[in-house]
């Protein structure tokens, strides 16, 4: 199916958007919606799984490979096939992700439209903390990968990656002609699990 490009302004920069149709829900509001809590904490966990388990040149060498894979034209079961044979993910465990963050994605974009990416990390943010917060509290060991003991400019610098990936996890989906692809989730955790392993670097 078709998942509209709800992401904007695909940048580096700390910039907000500029354009007249972007929603205008708080960061606070957004933070609480229960689609994007599970897109965030999901996809999050994905890439920084991704950024431990692999080192750069790995993964640089993973998104050649993952690239390649997109001119074959596989179905859905090859490309989880080759999900699990480059050791990125069980194939089982990738496509109940892939579904359920496009669900996610597709929640969001009918709620809200186009977001801000301020407006969307500051939200990614604080999520990421709740997270943190709600483990210190129970003191207990989680399964929780995202590294959010490190403070509210890493949660930040997390949630514009979330932003970035899901920018293009959904160009990627609306490129394949409405049909659902692993590949395009692999590709964007991969690009975000560089960003996250940057986050890390400078604020951990």
């Amino acid at each position: 199916f078709f998942i509209s490009l709800f992401f904007i302004g695909c940048t580096k920069t700390n910039e907000s958007n500029s354009t007249n149709n972007v929603n205008k829900i708080s960061a606070e509001e957004l933070s609480k919606d229960e689609n994007f809590k599970r897109y965030i904490i999901n996809f999050t966990e994905l890439a920084t799984t991704v950024s431990k388990k692999f080192d750069k040149i790995q993964r640089d060498n993973i998104i050649s490979q993952i690239e390649s894979a997109k001119q074959k034209k596989m179905t859905s079961n090859e490309e989880l096939q080759f999900i699990e044979t480059i050791n990125l993910a069980d194939k089982d465990f990738f496509l109940t992700l892939h579904t359920s963050l496009l669900s996610n994605l597709q929640s969001l974009t009918k709620k809200y439209g186009n977001i801000d990416k301020i407006i969307f990390s500051k939200a990614g943010a604080l999520v990421i903390e709740a997270a943190r917060a709600r483990t210190s509290a129970v003191k207990a060991t989680t399964s929780l990968t995202i590294q959010s003991d490190c403070g509210w400019r890493y949660a930040l610098c997390a949630g514009s990656v979330g932003f970035e990936g899901g920018l293009l996890l959904a160009a990627c989906e609306a490129a394949s002609v409405g049909i659902a692809t692993p590949l395009c989730l692999a590709g964007a955790a991969v690009f975000a699990a560089n960003g996250i392993a940057e986050c890390s670097d400078n604020y951990c």
